[in-house]
């Protein structure tokens, strides 16, 4: 993988990946052009030194940790680039002082944080349209899928008869960008996809998939998922199966969802974007504005 140093995620090295944490991958490669052909990275638009690309990694342990795996200096910057915090508590004021957020996921963190009512707002996720074109899985196109968290300890059997979904997809991958394109084919291609995996949902609203979020008997983190559903305007619920799922998608998600305005995610990221990506962001905000006319809002 191509992040260097800078860039922190969950798992960052280990063979066996989270999908969601991963995609700080994708996001830093077309965030800075970077590849094996290419293996200088993209302009910083200040000398952090550790930057987040995405996740709920805001609060006093993870602070803690990325300042004990740094170079030690006292001025010591960290960026999050529109990540969520796991609850509503502050952050210490120490602490505070080493932080700099460029945007928040949503609403939740932006109040828990004190940011100004203008903070961008939104999961870099959602940016995933202008990035990659899935290719459409025919076979997948009646299946109903389950996507349970990466720490999910039932296995794919128990998993399958208790939500009555018809495929089992893990978010637990290799550490490959060919692994990431894989996960969000099978997600775009099923008719229906619970979620236990935050970004399973995210990755979901964000090419406009039918979904909702997942109870397997526990849910990781409460407050991250009602901070993006407040993102996205919408009420957070957490059925068991397919079929509440289902019927939940159809009474209290399709056709209410308000997504966050792209453009300012992505103008208040930590590199400065490629031209080409400014320009298929815009594109696909366009195509995404005539179809809300044709067809009524996600």
């Amino acid at each position: 993988m191509f992040t260097g140093k800078a860039v922190a995620y969950w798992r960052k090295g280990l063979r066996t990946q989270n999908f969601g944490d991963l995609l700080s991958e994708l996001l830093f490669r077309e965030l800075t052009g970077r590849s094996l052909l290419n293996p200088f990275t993209g302009r910083r638009v200040a000398p952090f030194d550790t930057i987040h690309l995405l996740g709920s990694v805001i609060s006093n342990y993870h602070v803690t940790a990325d300042l004990e795996h740094g170079r030690g200096f006292g001025a010591q910057k960290i960026a999050f680039w529109c990540c969520g915090k796991r609850d509503g508590s502050t952050l210490d004021e120490e602490l505070l002082e080493h932080c700099v957020f460029l945007g928040a996921r949503g609403p939740l963190t932006r109040d828990a944080l004190h940011l100004p009512a203008e903070t961008p707002l939104g999961d870099p996720a959602l940016l995933l349209p202008a990035i990659y074109r899935p290719h459409i899985d025919r076979n997948l196109a009646d299946k109903t899928l389950c996507v349970p968290h990466f720490l999910e300890k039932k296995p794919d059997s128990q998993l399958l008869v208790e939500t009555g979904a018809d495929m089992i997809v893990r978010p637990n991958i290799p550490a490959s960008i060919e692994a990431i394109y894989k996960i969000i084919d099978q997600i775009v291609s099923a008719r229906f996809v619970l979620c236990g995996a935050l970004h399973a949902a995210i990755v979901c609203c964000a090419y406009n998939s039918a979904f909702s979020y997942f109870d397997s008997g526990y849910v990781d983190a409460p407050f991250k998922w009602c901070d993006f559903s407040a993102s996205i305007d919408i009420e957070e619920h957490f059925p068991g199966t397919v079929l509440e799922g289902e019927r939940l998608y159809g009474a209290r998600i399709h056709g209410r969802i308000r997504k966050p305005n792209l453009e300012r995610i992505l103008d208040c990221a930590p590199y400065t974007p490629p031209r080409a990506l400014q320009v298929r962001l815009r594109s696909y905000q366009k195509a995404e504005r005539g179809r809300t006319r044709t067809h009524g809002p996600h």
